[in-house]
């Protein structure tokens, strides 16, 4: 998340990543807490864990 977000659970991106890992809205409706609220640190920590058990780490890339 530092890479990411700089550990601010607030952050937008220009492109309209959110969230701590900065998840594209429609990334995050593809995880089981799709329908969570997307802003909460806590659900955005269980997504991002769920997407590395899934193999979907190539999805984040950090610049």
């Amino acid at each position: 998340p530092w890479c990411e977000s700089r550990w601010n659970p607030w952050a937008v991106s220009r492109g309209g990543h959110v969230g701590l890992y900065q998840f594209a809205p429609a990334t995050w409706r593809t995880t089981p807490y799709g329908r969570r609220w997307i802003f909460s640190a806590r659900w955005q920590a269980f997504a991002a864990a769920w997407m590395l058990a899934q193999g979907r780490a190539g999805e984040w890339a950090c610049r």
